[in-house]
């Protein structure tokens, strides 16, 4: 049973105003000094020993809870279980735009429970409302909110909360034990996108202690309850083992290359860290002898360079064809040849050579949430990433990624999904992407979602269907029959 230390002015009950806990207001926060709780008050809790709350746990998909400031009630929860206790990420779609909350229970239900409210006035995280007999919680309202010694807004508060013409979103929840920190994201599962952060740990001659002993408790969490309120479902509910510290890096290097100064900054990553589908991708593509100029043409990137920058030359036509169909902006098309066959496991064929001509760059874009890995085979390209598509998206996040020839990058479902690539250089820049769905989309969204202008999508917009603009024969066979008549004429 955790003690909790004495920290200011006394408070009556649990976490109370009243006998039962329901006169304390949200705008009471968890500050060092300024809130007491002393041992004495568990006594009323005792009877409850240390027995195991699953029955109650069980029982609490028929529970209706207040919504603090709001009169909805929650619709019907989804639930789950830590697999670590006090350790995971927790992530699920919702549709509403009025409330969204999650609820963690500890092992021990004397302690606390942990709450994520998320609503349009606001977005916070607070403990209290123990679980009754019967598998329910007290009052919202008996609640304490985390202060501002402890929460940061690295977004600031006003996007932290829903908003109207919002979502659906995926919202999502990591508790980091080791580390004592617990933040909150929508959209993408990734430190770029964290809404709300607690840290509760700080360090101490090398080690992170709580800051408070008061927080223990959350190394028991492990029970969870999502609910949300005004919406029709929640669906696509995961619980990860692992919190989110930090992102992977855009940059994959060669098990052979990583150093100990990359392993400190965190700049490069190997293959290894890869999601599965990464893995399979990059043994694809990333191999020494995945190259443009080979024996039987090598000159094939130069003759691509010419070839994309002459009018009545294939390329250059294919090029002024897609840009006529797609606003007529010459910079705004690239070509997307394509290589193999569909093999039903990706968005489109899965193996594309895309050609960027120098100053030509494709939409912000996303990619159906499938998996990729792309490498340079010639010049340099820019990576722009962005958060989502949607309002208030799409905005960039961080710098972007400056991949040369046989750079190596990747894209997940969670992970740089959302991009923008530009050819800043004054050469011609060759790319091969590859392509595949995740082992658990059972969706196979066949499009390619664009954002004209930087714009945020609505949500009946028509996708991009990844197309080709040529077979890589017939392409590579085009090419050299225009580069060897150019040799020719050069000749006489």
């Amino acid at each position: 049973m955790v003690e909790k230390p004495t920290r200011g002015t006394k408070i009556q009950g649990w976490f109370a105003g009243g006998e039962d806990g329901t006169g304390l207001a949200h705008s009471l926060r968890h500050d060092p000094g300024a809130l007491s709780l002393g041992v004495d008050d568990e006594a009323e809790h005792e009877d409850k020993g240390e027995a195991e709350d699953d029955e109650a746990f069980d029982e609490a998909d028929e529970v209706v809870t207040e919504v603090a400031n709001a009169t909805s009630t929650w619709d019907r929860p989804r639930k789950g279980i830590l697999k670590i206790t006090g350790q995971g990420t927790i992530s699920v779609k919702a549709d509403s735009t009025v409330g969204f909350h999650i609820e963690v229970q500890t092992v021990d239900s004397t302690n606390p429970t942990f709450y994520l409210d998320v609503t349009q006035d606001e977005c916070y995280f607070s403990d209290g409302g123990l679980p009754t007999a019967d598998g329910g919680t007290l009052s919202s309202s008996a609640r304490v909110e985390f202060g501002e010694a402890y929460v940061t807004y690295p977004k600031g508060k006003d996007a932290a909360k829903l908003s109207e013409g919002q979502g659906p979103y995926k919202h999502w929840l990591s508790i980091d034990l080791v580390n004592g920190v617990l933040r909150y994201g929508r959209g993408y599962c990734t430190a770029s996108l964290v809404l709300l952060q607690a840290a509760l740990k700080k360090k101490e001659d090398m080690t992170l202690v709580y800051v408070d002993k008061w927080w223990e408790w959350v190394k028991g969490l492990q029970h969870v309850i999502v609910k949300q309120t005004g919406g029709r479902q929640l669906t696509d509910m995961v619980i990860d083992p692992f919190p989110l510290v930090r992102d992977l890096p855009p940059y994959v290097v060669k098990d052979q290359d990583i150093t100990l100064d990359d392993l400190e900054s965190g700049v490069v990553t190997v293959v290894a860290n890869l999601p599965a589908a990464s893995q399979v991708l990059y043994r694809n593509v990333a191999g020494p002898k995945i190259v443009l100029d080979t024996p039987d043409f090598p000159e094939f990137s130069q003759a691509i360079e010419r070839n994309v920058r002459n009018e009545g030359l294939v390329g250059y036509e294919l090029l002024r064809k897609k840009a006529a169909n797609h606003g007529g902006k010459l910079a705004g098309a690239y070509l997307r040849i394509t290589i193999g066959t569909n093999l039903g496991n990706s968005p489109g064929i899965p193996y594309v050579l895309e050609i960027w001509p120098s100053g030509h760059q494709s939409p912000n874009h996303d990619h159906g949430d499938s998996f990729a890995v792309i490498k340079v085979l010639h010049g340099q390209i820019n990576a722009y990433y962005f958060d989502s598509l949607q309002s208030p998206g799409p905005n960039q996040q961080g710098p972007p990624a400056t991949l040369k020839k046989d750079d190596v990058t990747w894209i997940s479902n969670d992970s740089y999904q959302v991009h923008q690539l530009r050819n800043e250089s004054d050469q011609l820049c060759c790319t091969i992407q590859c392509y595949q769905y995740g082992q658990d989309d059972t969706q196979h969204y066949e499009g390619f979602r664009f954002s004209e202008d930087g714009k945020p999508v609505s949500a009946g917009a028509k996708p991009f269907l990844p197309d080709s603009d040529m077979a890589f024969g017939e392409f590579k066979k085009a090419i050299k029959k225009e580069w060897y008549a150019y040799q020719l004429e050069r000749m006489r």
